[in-house]
């Protein structure tokens, strides 16, 4: 992770190195409006146009250049450094280099020959001129406004999206310092174990928006998933950040100006003002949505934040920028129909660009929908993809004839940077042929070998790539338990896709085992500090077991907490495949609790082999008794394990056992289904008053 973070910040320093004019200054305002104004009262050569400082930055053409530092001069003052830096920056922009002593030379020269264009005999706008004229006050100052009113909406908007970028960043910078804390055990001696800290707690960090949902996902009827939805306090800091956003899109938009030198009508003036707004600041939206969707982002190490949760607030940041994207498009083509613009600007390629990265923009939200992203994962990635590609290449393009050519760097960066630190990953760990196991109906077991260097400690997880011809480029994360120095094992539950095809390659093979080369793209994961509480509260479900096996067995071997680890499942032969990690905790001092939800349900094939079939006495034996004699020879070998038959009130039973910790600092931490989960959390929230000592709650369950 510590590579990830250098990686991190080379990538962002590089992108971030090149400069954006920012910010327009009072001598851009002044440097434009004499311009302007000389423009409207005379031409100084036949290729004088209204953009183009050719014949005022010539030192052969007395006449532009005196006329334009006299309007300089006159506006500022005489031998004002900072006028004639910005005239000299222009002109060198248009590759014609000028000195100061130039500027002053023609000054003394034009004092002695500048006259209104009334006093030449025979004057016509349309003719040039060789001789220096004043320019017109009234325009100046019309040009002055039109042009401050443009510019300074610019700087605006990138402030706007500087502090858009700074109000994560200030929550980063806490939870920084929040992980900090947790790690050094500062949350744990007292200080803030008070009534204010718990009511944050119980009202504010704890609870899910509204009632229980939050890992599991909302549902429209009975079926269709509409999505997750944030924490309590996740959804006010996306809503804080939200309505920002809208505020500052709203506030502070200029009114027309009849005298507008720049754009005539009510239509390009203000359509003008809205589109340059969200323009600029939905580019600063999309820096932060490149940077945080990243596997390899640093604020991950940074903040001790998990993914999934960084994921959440990019796609919430994401639909933020969606709509600031679409107000921007809607005032822009409002403002070409305005001005009479549109029919030669949607034939240039700049305008083009913009139209296609919109409806890649579009494509993405379309295909990023919950239920897709569920039903169609590996569509999803692949189509996320491209259809990002598409985006950037489109963006820069768009933002290229503007100068803002350095976002798209970052955007590039961000996300070129992850794709990078991917394959070092990969690269790093190798190919390793590793054995695969069968181990039950709905789980096979992964034995792969490792480097030393590469550690898996507790909470660790990577994304597993099979290499064969058909399966090598998907990747599914799944918990790692590191074994000993040279293993790691995952346990695989079988779904669609890829783990289907894995299971049915290896159940044609002897004894249900095979070899298969694996690369490993991780570890991935923040270790909690649970070390640095007296007791530690374990809460997993069906497969969530090998993350909190881990912890509980490193604690157990290195501590003295008191350690309660929990596992709900639905049968018996789900224990089949975790048999031999669990006997691993035999003579470790952890309190180990199985619930079985259906106890009635028949035994694995693992332990059916090893019931003795004179514990049946007859065929007259009911079925009841059959499985109770099979189940004997599960509990008599997990002697060291309370089990439990039912389903549990699990808001009950994380009452007790925070309540039953008295005056101790007690860790709490779940993986499992998300219904349970939910659960956990909401008692977590409601119990944490109850509790005498320090509650932490850590949700392990990563949900995309």
């Amino acid at each position: 992770m510590k590579l990830s973070l250098a990686f991190s910040l080379i990538f962002v320093g590089s992108a971030l190195s090149a400069s954006i004019t920012f910010p327009y200054s009072d001598d851009d305002y002044i440097l434009s409006s004499c311009k302007a104004s000389l423009f409207s009262t005379a031409l100084f050569s036949k290729k004088d146009t209204a953009k183009s400082y050719t014949a005022q930055c010539s030192v052969d053409n007395q006449p532009a250049l005196g006329s334009m530092i006299w309007c300089l001069y006159n506006e500022t003052s005489i031998h004002d450094s900072a006028i004639e830096n910005s005239l000299i920056a222009t002109c060198k922009k248009n590759k014609i280099s000028l000195t100061v002593e130039d500027l002053r030379d023609s000054y003394e020269n034009v004092t002695k020959y500048i006259t209104t264009t009334n006093k030449i005999s025979g004057f016509n706008k349309s003719i040039p001129i060789h001789q220096p004229v004043k320019y017109s006050s009234k325009v100046y100052n019309n040009a002055y406004k039109s042009t401050a009113m443009r510019y300074d909406n610019i700087n605006y908007s990138f402030y706007v999206g500087f502090s858009m970028i700074g109000y994560w960043f200030v929550i980063f910078i806490v939870s920084a310092f929040i992980q900090l804390g947790a790690k050094i055990g500062l949350f744990n001696n007292g200080l803030f174990n008070n009534r204010l800290t718990k009511f944050g707690q119980k009202h504010l960090t704890y609870p899910a928006l509204v009632g229980k949902t939050h890992t599991d996902p909302l549902k429209f009827g009975k079926s269709f998933l509409v999505g997750l939805i944030p924490t309590r306090l996740e959804s006010i800091l996306i809503f804080v950040y939200f309505v920002y956003v809208i505020l500052t899109q709203s506030i502070g938009i200029y009114h027309f100006f009849a005298e507008d030198t720049i754009w005539k009508t009510k239509d390009g003036q203000l359509g003008r003002y809205v589109g340059d707004r969200a323009g600029v600041t939905v580019t600063f939206g999309f820096l932060l949505s490149f940077l945080l969707a990243g596997r390899n982002n640093f604020l991950l190490w940074f903040t001790g934040i998990k993914y999934s949760t960084f994921n959440m607030y990019h796609r919430w940041i994401s639909r933020i920028n969606l709509l600031l994207l679409l107000v921007h498009a809607i005032a822009m083509n409002y403002q070409s129909l305005g001005i009479g613009k549109f029919q030669s600007r949607v034939l240039t390629d700049w305008y083009q660009a913009g139209i296609v990265a919109s409806i890649f923009g579009g494509f993405i939200f379309v295909f990023s929908a919950y239920w897709f992203r569920y039903h169609h994962y590996e569509v999803f990635l692949l189509s996320h993809f491209a259809l990002v590609l598409g985006f950037l290449v489109g963006s820069a393009i768009h933002l290229h004839d503007f100068g803002y050519y350095q976002f798209t760097a970052c955007f590039a960066a961000f996300w070129g940077f992850d794709r990078i630190a991917r394959i070092a990953r990969l690269i790093a760990f190798g190919s390793q042929k590793s054995k695969v196991q069968v181990i039950s109906k709905e789980t096979l077991k992964l034995t792969i070998p490792k480097r030393k260097f590469w550690r898996a400690p507790p909470g660790s997880y990577g994304y597993v790539h099979f290499l064969t011809k058909t399966a090598f480029f998907q990747s599914h994360p799944f918990s790692l338990i590191e074994e000993d120095a040279n293993t790691v094992t995952m346990h695989v539950k079988i779904k669609g896709g890829v783990t289907s095809h894995i299971h049915k390659l290896i159940s044609a093979k002897p004894n249900q085992e095979g070899y298969i080369n694996i690369s490993i793209e991780g570890p991935y994961g923040d270790s909690k500090p649970l070390h640095k509480y007296d007791t530690a509260l374990l809460y997993a479900g069906g497969n969530g077991i090998p993350s909190l096996y881990a912890y509980a067995k490193h604690l157990a071997e290195t501590r003295k907490n008191h350690i309660k680890l929990y596992w709900v499942l639905r049968n018996w032969h789900s224990l089949d495949w975790f048999d031999r990690e669990l006997l691993k905790l035999k003579d470790l001092p952890i309190t180990t609790i199985i619930y079985i939800s259906k106890p009635d349900s028949p035994i694995g094939t693992k332990f059916s082999d090893k019931t003795d079939s004179s514990s049946v006495s007859s065929k007259e034996d009911t079925g009841n008794e059959k499985i109770a004699s099979e189940t004997d020879v599960i509990t008599k070998l997990f002697d060291f394990v309370e089990f439990r038959y039912g389903r549990p009130d699990i808001k009950q039973l994380v009452r007790e056992d925070i309540v039953e910790n008295g005056d101790g600092n007690t860790a709490i931490m779940t993986v499992g289904h998300t219904t349970m989960a939910d659960d956990i959390r909401q008692s977590v929230s409601q119990s944490v008053g109850l509790a005498k000592g320090q509650v932490d709650y850590y949700e392990e369950l990563q949900t995309f």
